[in-house]
């Protein structure tokens, strides 16, 4: 039979890292007192039930089923809604703060997903698929890199690529990732490949699909850098 280590899991480490992370935004951003007080008091709740989940040592499908994961998508739930308008407040003054704070959100969001249907693996702490490329132009800061606009159908990212065959119209492997500023252009993420980008076609925007060694590979060097920091 099958175990289920919860204690040990990625995915629920990788989330309770980024709780971790959100309170501590909350503590730094400019809000109001009662509101910051309001948003740490859901945080709180939120770090002791992913605490009840990570040691719960249920199996996939009971952990997903169980009352102490329905608080946890109630507790998300309440933090979406508190942070529509911090987020749009920050986009336009502290842009790699408010996609950090969306990273997380995201991340939290797809958990339950990524716990049954992705492999047991530090690759499954984040969001990885194939994605289209709406545009591509060169970064006005740096000759070397491209800023693109993707969407997976649902939600648009920018990413910013040293690759600069990308082309708008092209089908692209695409991790989720903790933000990062690239002269003055905020990245939600980074496409995946070996020598290059791996490509799809139209019908599998949106998919994952399975990872080559080397793309475990730079996509784990990534989220372990995070892990650390």
């Amino acid at each position: 039979m099958y175990y289920f280590d919860t204690a040990k899991d990625p995915r629920l480490l990788f989330s309770q890292k980024i709780i971790n992370k959100l309170e501590s935004i909350i503590r730094n951003i400019k809000l109001h007192r009662s509101e910051r007080e309001e948003l740490l008091d859901i945080i709180h709740r939120m770090k002791s039930t992913m605490k009840q989940i990570i040691y719960s040592y249920l199996p996939k499908e009971e952990l997903i089923k169980s009352t102490m994961f329905k608080e946890y998508r109630k507790i998300l739930d309440e933090l979406k809604k508190k942070f529509q308008a911090i987020i749009k407040n920050l986009e336009e003054k502290e842009l790699l703060t408010a996609r950090f704070i969306q990273f997380i959100l995201w991340n939290l969001e797809s958990l339950d997903y990524r716990i049954i249907s992705l492999p047991d693996d530090l690759t499954s702490a984040v969001d990885y698929k194939f994605v289209k490329v709406l545009s591509a132009m060169k970064h006005p800061r740096a000759k070397n890199l491209l800023i693109t606009r993707v969407t997976d159908g649902t939600r648009n990212y920018e990413v910013v690529t040293n690759d600069l065959t990308v082309r708008s119209g092209d089908v692209l492997l695409f991790a989720v990732l903790p933000p990062r500023d690239f002269f003055g252009i905020v990245s939600q993420g980074m496409f995946l490949g070996g020598e290059t980008i791996r490509k799809g076609t139209e019908n599998v925007v949106g998919n994952t699909t399975s990872l080559s060694e080397n793309e475990k590979r730079n996509l784990k060097s990534i989220i372990i850098q995070f892990l650390k920091e």
